[in-house]
């Protein structure tokens, strides 16, 4: 919700990331499910 769409299946998706999404998986607060 926070960037819009779920950036945890952007590579599934074939979706680039943006950088901001990339430091969001990388974090702590990250979906890990």
């Amino acid at each position: 919700e926070r960037f819009g769409r779920f950036p945890h299946r952007n590579a599934i998706l074939k979706r680039r990331s943006t950088q901001a999404e990339v430091d969001y998986l990388n974090s702590a607060e990250a979906f890990t499910g």
